[in-house]
């Protein structure tokens, strides 16, 4: 359902479904795509190709044209952005652009705070490394930005259609003034369970086609290390003491350093305001599982250790065959037949880790010794937990 923000003389429009056509096409194929994905009207703007909005009002709606933030915002981000913006407590508007500035199938479109990562997890990586975000307080400084844009609409039903209705809605003004907080109300509680509805259809989908992937070594390091080179070791009076990537997340631990909680970085912050925790997810990228040679991982990963000169203490964990039937009911994760923690001197990434056969990196933890008195690691190495996983698919 397409939504309308009025700030101070202009309405800006949000949520429409962009069609870029290299020639002008003709109001009969406007209206049948229309109908073909529920919209009830369409715009259309000329900027070299034809950019065409569907946009969906609530049935019989009077609108006569548009504000595209869609159009306004790719103008203002430029070729190659991702931006998202919280416009509704919750709920974020997400709009992203091509190599040559324009829309892309994606844009202008609004989901819900809780389904980012999902919604990311199916955007090219490439395009999130300058992923730009923009919070509800910061909502009227960037719309002041952006510059203002009408576009007549046209509806898909019949204008005489709409003449009729026309005359319906003057017989029943005094009625509908007096239903108008209701239908209002109805209307947005009708949005946020149609995009609830779709964002749980978009996560049973997800995990159905995560259960059919892995995520390989290499590629989980290579995530995680990547994304901490990205991190600012100092920012606004704030330093980095650790950082530690664990399951599907970075997690940075921030120390004031000169600074204020006023300008910490996102995160939790402890009872003093000290220390601030921040999380960054984590996309690797998941492969088809492989069939391997049988190898013993456990003694595989041990030769890899101790040719590094590490001496690593390999607790096995085998489980029973009743442990393991009721492990296999209850979670998709196969059970681990042994860890290890170990201290790594190197780049990890320079490291062919997907020779280990079922080799799983549980977590990766390093400090930057830029805070006196730091005892959670040596600077310069990482502490690495790793598993040997049952089965025998990597």
């Amino acid at each position: 359902m397409s939504v309308e923000l009025s700030v101070e003389s202009h309405t800006w429009c949000f949520d429409a479904r962009w069609v870029i056509y290299r020639s002008k096409p003709s109001q009969r194929t406007l209206k049948a795509h229309a109908r073909k994905i529920g919209a009830t009207h369409y715009a259309l703007k000329r900027n070299g190709s034809w950019a065409v909005g569907f946009y969906t009002f609530a049935d019989h709606a009077q609108v006569k044209s548009v504000g595209p933030t869609a159009l306004a915002a790719a103008k203002y981000l430029g070729a190659d952005a991702y931006a998202e913006f919280e416009i509704i407590p919750g709920k974020l508007w997400i709009i992203g652009t091509g190599p040559d500035g324009i829309l892309l199938p994606f844009a202008d479109t609004l989901i819900s705070a809780n389904d980012r990562q999902t919604f990311e997890s199916r955007v090219s990586p490439k395009l999130l490394e300058h992923k730009k975000s923009f919070q509800l307080a910061a909502m009227g400084t960037v719309l002041d930005e952006l510059e203002p844009i009408s576009i007549n609409v046209t509806p898909v039903v019949s204008n005489r259609r709409f003449a009729l209705i026309s005359v319906f809605a003057i017989t029943g003004i005094c009625v509908l003034l007096g239903l108008r907080a209701w239908h209002v109300h109805r209307q947005q509680i009708a949005l946020l369970e149609a995009m609830e509805r779709s964002a749980a259809g978009r996560r049973i989908a997800d995990a159905a086609r995560a259960n059919l992937t892995v995520v390989m070594p290499n590629a989980y390091i290579k995530s995680c290390l990547n994304s901490v080179d990205k991190l600012k070791l100092y920012s606004s009076g704030w330093i980095v003491r650790d950082w530690k990537c664990d399951a599907n997340a970075l997690e940075v631990v921030w120390v004031r350093a000169g600074g204020t909680i006023a300008s910490a970085p996102d995160g939790d912050a402890d009872s003093r305001g000290d220390v601030v925790t921040s999380h960054i997810p984590l996309l690797p990228e998941r492969v088809h599982p492989r069939q391997q040679v049988p190898t013993d991982g456990v003694r595989r990963l041990q030769a890899l250790l101790q040719g590094a000169g590490i001496d690593a203490d390999m607790r096995r964990s085998a489980p029973s065959a009743q442990e393991w039937q009721s492990t296999q009911r209850t979670t998709t994760q196969t059970p681990a037949v042994a860890s290890t923690n170990f201290t790594w001197v190197t780049d990890p990434r320079q490291t062919d880790w997907d020779q280990v056969p079922r080799l799983h990196i549980a977590s990766v933890h390093a400090t930057t010794g830029l805070v006196n008195g730091d005892s959670t690691g040596k600077p310069g190495t990482y502490q690495i937990s790793a598993e040997i996983m049952s089965g025998a698919a990597q």
